[in-house]
């Protein structure tokens, strides 16, 4: 599980939901710098070896573009972000605060394909 530091110094929902499953719960720096930098740890940077298909990259609320490199350790069917709007309508940002403040009744959750070309980037599904 990848995720990054909850901003009010307090464990995110996501993080106690993955310990509490016994899964390792991998963070990402804050500062951009730091985490252009970053890579996670083997074995889902194999070096010299192409992705493992039994790993999958699954983001939510992430609030940063990932970076090709990170990407590439993945296999392109087995990256997905779970977008909290029924996209394109909400793109960006606080989708669900833009909703409520248009008076929305419904709206749905995008799962997307993450690309390196984020204007290619396929919905696999949404749930409304």
């Amino acid at each position: 599980m990848l995720r990054r530091p909850f901003a009010q110094g307090q464990p995110a929902p996501l993080k106690t939901l993955g310990s509490s499953l016994g899964l390792q719960v991998l963070e990402i720096p804050r500062a951009r710098p730091e985490a252009r930098a970053w890579l996670p740890p083997e074995p889902f940077a194999p070096k010299n070896s192409p992705p493992a298909l039994s790993n999958v990259l699954i983001t939510a609320s992430f609030g940063q573009i990932l970076r090709g490199g990170l990407l590439r350790l993945f296999d392109p069917a087995r990256r997905l972000n779970c977008h909290p709007s029924a996209l394109p309508a909400y793109r960006g940002p606080a989708p669900i605060q833009r909703a409520l403040l248009n008076s929305e009744t419904r709206t749905a959750v995008s799962v997307i394909e993450m690309t390196e070309v984020l204007s290619k980037a396929e919905r696999a599904r949404r749930t409304d």
